[in-house]
């Protein structure tokens, strides 16, 4: 009976779950149909780059129409229909002003504010003060206190000069306006040089003056040259006109250091950061050579020839002279190195013989004796590898024999023993 149960049960399970898998399946068919027809029901909300209908899960960008504001998600998931998914709602604020623009202070209007993006403002100046409405008698709305226009509405108090003649060379400390029959002074702004006119100018009317001779006249300053640096060179051609941008380098032979741009003010001066510097191409040592040296004393300038050595026990192979080309950079056709002597067996003694394994490199001390038990070493017992077979050493080894040798001794003593008898 348990075992029915247990059966039972497992089928129905199976069942169930079935069931449940059939109508996920139908629920994501049908999410997968789902469309997005249009935007949301929100005014002046828009998706330029968007084509409907979208699918499910499409992300939409959205912006406002001109003279709005967006608030709100700028990115929407769709859903269904025109329901779209976000975090926050976006919604389209009109932009409005909320009075004249800051400056034009001396305008009145008889508008009340705020008022709508586009809407037209009509401006006048003050009847009170006599002022006269140059420009525009009317601007339009953009956002906060921001207009257009065609030509800026100003006010003018009749016969005054509100600004210097047109000509933007020129500059004064007199502050604007200036009322008719006034005098102001003018002089030449920076990088520029008065060259005739009168500096002395009367306000008559409207920006309007009246002079002595002529109008002021400035002309641009120049540079004449490069500054004196040594060794400086630059492809511009002079002259150059102030606050023109000069690019420099240094002649053959020489490397820069500083500025690489400098700016022109006058004759031969410029703005400069950091002093431009030509320095004398050298080589200050070797290159990376194992074991090679030179008698050269450094630094060495820019084509300098400089001979090669070994140490001592050592052959040069490759080049034995190459030539400095910049810091540390030769010209070099066979790569120079240099080859440890070595000694391929004992000296050439008779009877001498070692221990030691050949080849030995050069400087390589060699234990020596001789090889019968009858021969008695003379001299050092220790040689230096110089190269092939040839040794150096305090006393010449060698080998004789030992009943001679004793005999030798022997006589001298007693050759000492009678010179001290006598």
């Amino acid at each position: 009976m348990k075992k029915l149960v247990e059966e039972f049960d497992e089928k129905h399970l199976k069942n169930v779950i079935s069931v449940k898998s059939h109508k996920d399946v139908k629920q994501q068919i049908s999410r997968d149909n789902d469309q997005c027809s249009d935007l949301p029901d929100t005014p002046d909300l828009l998706s330029p780059s968007t084509q409907f209908p979208v699918n499910y899960n499409t992300l939409v960008t959205v912006s406002c129409q001109t003279g709005t504001v967006l608030q709100g998600d700028d990115v929407i998931t769709c859903r269904q229909g025109r329901h779209f998914l976000f975090g926050t709602q976006p919604t389209c604020i009109p932009k409005k002003c909320s009075g004249l623009p800051s400056d034009m202070t001396d305008l009145v209007t008889s508008t009340s504010f705020p008022v709508e993006y586009s809407s037209v403002v009509t401006v006048s100046c003050d009847p009170h003060l006599g002022y006269e409405l140059r420009g525009d008698q009317t601007i339009t709305c953009e956002d906060g206190t921001i207009y257009s226009f065609v030509e800026k509405p100003r006010c003018n108090a009749p016969d005054m000069c509100t600004e210097l003649p047109a000509n933007r060379e020129l500059e004064t400390d007199t502050t604007f306006p200036v009322r008719q029959g006034e005098e102001i002074v003018v002089r030449c702004k920076t990088g520029y040089t008065f060259t005739s006119g009168d500096r002395a100018l009367t306000c008559e009317t409207d920006d309007q003056y009246t002079f002595q001779d002529s109008l002021p006249v400035c002309s641009i300053d120049t540079c004449t040259g490069l500054p004196d640096i040594f060794s400086l060179k630059t492809e511009t051609e002079f002259p150059a006109n102030y606050g023109e941008k000069v690019r420099i380098s240094c002649l053959s032979g020489y490397t820069l250091t500083g500025d690489d741009i400098i700016t022109c003010t006058q004759g031969r001066n410029y703005v400069i950061v950091n002093t431009p510097h030509c320095a004398l191409d050298e080589c200050t040592d070797l290159p990376e050579l194992p074991n090679i040296e030179t008698a050269a004393t450094f630094p060495v300038i820019l084509g300098t020839v400089v001979t090669l050595r070994c140490p001592p026990g050592h052959d040069l192979l490759g080049d034995s002279e190459i030539t400095c080309v910049k810091e540390k950079k030769y010209n070099i056709v066979n790569q120079p190195s240099c080859r440890v002597h070595t000694c391929t067996g004992p000296p050439f003694i008779n009877n001498l013989y070692t221990n030691s394994t050949f080849p030995v490199v050069y400087g390589t001390p060699v234990t020596v004796s001789c090889d019968l038990p009858n021969l008695e070493l003379l001299g050092s017992p220790v040689v230096s590898c110089l190269t092939g077979t040839s040794y150096s050493f305090l006393s010449l080894p060698r080998c004789v024999d030992k009943s001679k040798f004793l005999r030798n001794v022997d006589q001298s003593i007693i050759h000492h023993e009678l010179d001290y008898t006598e």
